[in-house]
C-alpha cells in the first residue's frame, strides 16, 4: 500500500481514550514514489490551526484546519502554481497571523492573514524590493511581536510590530550604522524581555529608551528558571561554562568552572546541548573532564552545582555523542539514557542520584526504543520511541509506568524531521506528521 506523509491530530481526550486520526491527505498526486505534504509549524488561531504544507500543485504554502478534512484548506497560493512562498515563523498577534514569506516581487518579508485568501497580504516591505529583510527570532511580548530584521540600511536590528503596517518600526539600532546588532534568544523574566545581541546580554520593555545592554558577555541559550536567567557563557580563559544573571550587571556571572581550563564543560560537537528548567534551577549535560558528559544540576550557586549521576563510570559519558532530551514533567525530569542491562530507554530523575531510575523499558532487554522529542502538553508527557515490529510510534504518559503506552500502533511517525520539530503542541492537543500503514 502507498505510504504518504499525513497531517494527524491527537485529540485531547482522557489518557486511556486518546486516539490519533488523519485530518486530511493533503498531497494526493498519484506517484510510484512516496508523496508527502510534510505539514509543519502548527499555530493555534482561535478554534482553527495554521500550518505549512506542500503539494505538487501549489508548492509550499500556508494552510488552515479546524480539525476536519472539509475544514482543511490552503489559505492562499502566494506564488501561484507550483512555485513556493515558503512560509515560516508563524505567530499570532492581536487577532492576526504574522509569518515570513516571499512572492515574485519581494524577498522574504513579514506577511499577515486572518485565515482568508482576501485577508492575506504583505504586512510591510522592510527591505524594499527583491532583497529580503528575513525576520527571525520573533517573540510575542505585550501584545506586540519583537523580532530581528535587516532593512538594508541599519543592518540586522531589533524591530517591533502590533500586526499592522503603521505599527511596525525599528525599535533600536543597537549597533549604529550599517553594522548589525543581531538580536535573538529572547526570554521573559517577570515583565522584562531579555535577549542576546552585539556585546552581550540586553533587556527591553518595548521602548527605545528601555532597550539597554546589561552585561558584556559572549553567551547563548538563555533559559529562565525561578528568578534567574541561566545561559552558556564563553570566555577565552574558561571556554563555555554555566552562567547566571538576575537581570543586573552585578548579578551576571559564571556559576562555577566545572571543567578547569580553556576547554569548558559545555563544549560539544553540538552547538547547544540545552538547559532544562527544573526546581528553580537547571538540569544539563556537562563534562568535568573526569566523568565524560553526564547529567548535572545547578541552582545558580557554586555550592548548588553538582553531577546528578555518573551513568557510565570513567572518562566516557552517557551523552558524549548524543542528546539527552531532558524534559521536566510533574516535579520530575524525563530523558533518554541506557545502562548495562538496557538499551536507550526512558529514564526519570528528581535531581538526585538516588532519585534517578529507569522509567519505562519500551523495548525490553538490550534493544533500544531510542526515545526522543519529549514535550509536555495538556497535562501529559508525549515522546517518540521505537517498538519492535511496529516502527517509530507516538507515546503518552501520565508520569507513571502503568500510565505510559503507545497512542496507537496503526501509524508510524514520519522520519526525516529535525529532532526539535516532530511534535507540535497546539492548545490541548499534540500534532504530528505520520505515515499511514
Amino acid at each position: 500500500m502507498r505510504r504518504i506523509l499525513l497531517l494527524l491530530g491527537v485529540v485531547s481526550l482522557p489518557l486511556a481514550a486518546q486516539t490519533p486520526y488523519m485530518v486530511k491527505d493533503i498531497n494526493t498526486t498519484y506517484s510510484y514514489d512516496t508523496k508527502s505534504s510534510s505539514p509543519a509549524e502548527f499555530a493555534a488561531f482561535g478554534s482553527r490551526t495554521f500550518f505549512i504544507a506542500t503539494t505538487d500543485a501549489a508548492g509550499t504554502e500556508l494552510w488552515i484546519t479546524d480539525g476536519t478534512s472539509a475544514g482543511t484548506a490552503i489559505v492562499s497560493d502566494i506564488i501561484p502554481g507550483t512555485g513556493s512562498s515558503n512560509p515560516s515563523a508563524l505567530h499570532v498577534v492581536n487577532g492576526v497571523l504574522l509569518f515570513n514569506a516571499r512572492d515574485v516581487i519581494h524577498g522574504i518579508e513579514l506577511w499577515t492573514t486572518d485565515g482568508r485568501a482576501a485577508g492575506t497580504h504583505l504586512l510591510t516591505d522592510i527591505n524594499p524590493g527583491p532583497t529580503s529583510s528575513q525576520p527571525v527570532a520573533a517573540i510575542v511580548y505585550k501584545n506586540r511581536m519583537l523580532f530581528s530584521a535587516d532593512d538594508g540600511t541599519n543592518g540586522r536590528e531589533l524591530w517591533t510590530t502590533d500586526g499592522t503596517a503603521a505599527g511596525t518600526r525599528l525599535l533600536k539600532d543597537m549597533n549604529p550604522g550599517s553594522a548589525s546588532g543581531n538580536p535573538g534568544g529572547f526570554v521573559l523574566l517577570d515583565d522584562t524581555l531579555y535577549f542576546l545581541a552585539v556585546g552581550g546580554l540586553w533587556k527591553t520593555d518595548d521602548s527605545e529608551g528601555g532597550t539597554v545592554k546589561i552585561a558584556s558577555v559572549s553567551a547563548r541559550n538563555l533559559t529562565v528558571s525561578g528568578s534567574l536567567i541561566f545561559f552558556e557563557g564563553l570566555t577565552a580563559a574558561t571556554g563555555i561554562e554555566l552562567w547566571v544573571s538576575d537581570g543586573s550587571e552585578s548579578g551576571t556571572r559564571m556559576v562555577t568552572e566545572i571543567l578547569p581550563g580553556a576547554k569548558g564543560a559545555l563544549e560539544s560537537n553540538y552547538s547547544i546541548l540545552g538547559l532544562t528548567p527544573f526546581r528553580n534551577g537547571v538540569l544539563f549535560p556537562a563534562n568535568d573532564g573526569v566523568h565524560g558528559r553526564e547529567m548535572w544540576f545547578s541552582d545558580g550557586t557554586a555550592a548548588g552545582t553538582r553531577m546528578v549521576r555518573d551513568f557510565v563510570p570513567g572518562a566516557i559519558g552517557m551523552w558524549d555523542s548524543s542528546y539527552a532530551y531532558i524534559t521536566a514533567f510533574r516535579n520530575r525530569a524525563y530523558f533518554s539514557a541506557s545502562d548495562s542491562g538496557h538499551g536507550q530507554e526512558v529514564w526519570s530523575t528528581d535531581g538526585t542520584d538516588g532519585g534517578t531510575a529507569l522509567f519505562a523499558d519500551l523495548s525490553p532487554g538490550s534493544d533500544s526504543s531510542s526515545p526522543s522529542d519529549f514535550i509536555v502538553n495538556g497535562g501529559k508527557l508525549y515522546f517518540l520511541g521505537n517498538l519492535t515490529n511496529a516502527g517509530r510510534l507516538l507515546w503518552v504518559s501520565d508520569g507513571t509506568a502503568s500510565g505510559t503506552h503507545a497512542v496507537s500502533t496503526s501509524f508510524e511517525v514520519a522520519s526525516g524531521f529535525a529532532w526539535t520539530s516532530t511534535l507540535w503542541p497546539v492548545g490541548g492537543n499534540s500534532t504530528l506528521a505520520g505515515l499511514r500503514r
